[in-house]
């Protein structure tokens, strides 16, 4: 995940994760996108999710997160 969008919900940050609904394609599931260590965070992408949509390594995809904020 690019450091200026993890900049722009650093204000939402209240640990190393931010919780969500993320969305590709059709699919949508609970997420959490993690602090990998040096500003690098990762959001997984579930092996059902890149089945159902057919997903093959190097495909460039959209991401829809939604932040939970509690």
């Amino acid at each position: 995940i690019p450091g200026a969008i993890m900049e722009l919900l650093k204000p939402y940050k209240k640990s190393s994760f931010l919780k969500g609904t993320a969305s590709v394609g059709k699919s949508s599931w609970q997420a959490t996108i993690m602090a990998m260590g040096e500003g690098r965070y990762m959001l997984p992408l579930k092996s059902e999710i890149r089945s159902k949509e057919s997903l093959k390594l190097d495909d460039k995809i959209t991401i829809k997160f939604t932040l939970e904020i509690v």
